[in-house]
């Protein structure tokens, strides 16, 4: 019924088309006159299961063989569009009537949400049973975060979190020692603050997965107590770029925000450098930043240690250079 309402009311192929239009026939091959397919004679009682037994599809839908394929997926697209959004709004109404605020999420990225909720495993990377913090993937990160606003047709917060995944063993977080989490969480968790979205630590899950049992707990305790310190430059902070920074200190994921006011420039400055599953901080990093203005002052923070420390910034090579502490 619905695919009939689709095919007459809705499809951009078919849109306009009459009951009787001989343009069934002769673009979709759907036999008005059959009335196993039609039993009224028009397209208001098209049966498509009985198309497809006709044509010897109900095995094989999607096959190229059939004409009304690339329509259906098209249809349930639109189907389940219009499904999700009634069921949103219906939830949302019912809330208002209770005085009540409800925010809706899906698994995955979606439209008609209040925030994005999407699992990091896809996106977990192994080399010889360790953990693989080689490359940079806070750009992989900042697509998730444009897909997500560009799906909710609003900047709503973007949520990643480690689900259990699949494969052998079918949850990887759990696959390597618990010291490489924690690295694997202060890396990949700090790239995806600096890409403008939200980590959701690990604390309990399926297949054993217990942060106060592997011992990772504390390491979690003072990231997210970083995070919630500084809460409101994650806040009210907006991402820049990246492709423009630089260092000659290898093994860092950048990124620049911005605060209006006051006028803030946020260098998120992620290292990268492992041996043995560890963290190995470098010393004396110099990024390079395309402002020609010096700041009036510059100061460093970290979950690696409490209050504020001191940056050396000066302008030169076409750019602002500011160095860190290790």
């Amino acid at each position: 019924r619905d695919f009939r309402e689709y095919l007459l009311s809705h499809c951009p192929h078919t849109r306009g088309w009459s009951r009787q239009d001989p343009r069934w026939n002769d673009e979709l091959g759907i036999d008005l006159r059959d009335r196993r397919l039609c039993p009224d004679g028009t397209i208001e009682s098209f049966d498509y299961r009985a198309f497809m037994q006709r044509k010897g599809l109900q095995q094989n839908p999607t096959s190229p063989s059939n004409p009304l394929a690339g329509v259906w997926a098209q249809f349930r697209s639109w189907r389940d569009d219009q499904a999700w959004s009634l069921l949103t709004e219906r939830i949302r109404t019912y809330a208002k009537a209770k005085n009540r605020t409800v925010l809706i999420s899906a698994n995955g990225i979606a439209k008609y949400v209040d925030l994005q909720v999407l699992g990091v495993w896809g996106n977990w990377v192994t080399r010889d049973g360790h953990i693989d913090l080689s490359e940079s993937q806070l750009p992989i990160w900042r697509s998730i975060v444009k897909r997500g606003h560009s799906v909710a047709g609003q900047r709503v917060p973007v949520v990643l979190f480690h689900d259990w995944g699949f494969g052998d063993p079918p949850f990887p977080f759990l696959a390597v020692p618990p010291s490489e989490r924690e690295t694997w969480m202060r890396v990949r968790g700090a790239e995806i603050y600096a890409a403008g979205a939200y980590f959701a630590f690990p604390v309990l899950g399926p297949f054993g997965c217990d942060a106060k049992k592997d011992c990772t707990l504390p390491v979690i305790q003072q990231q997210t107590a970083f995070y919630q310190r500084h809460r409101e430059l994650y806040l009210r902070g907006r991402f820049v770029g990246s492709e423009a920074l630089s260092s000659d200190t290898t093994n860092l994921s950048l990124a620049a925000w911005q605060l209006d006011d006051p006028r803030v420039v946020l260098l998120h400055v992620i290292n990268r450098n492992v041996e043995d599953g560890q963290l190995c901080p470098p010393t004396d990093i110099t990024v390079r930043a395309p402002f020609k203005q010096r700041p009036e002052k510059a100061e460093v923070i970290s979950p690696d240690w409490s209050g504020t420390r001191s940056a050396l910034c000066r302008t030169g090579n076409g750019g602002l250079e500011v160095t860190l502490p290790n």
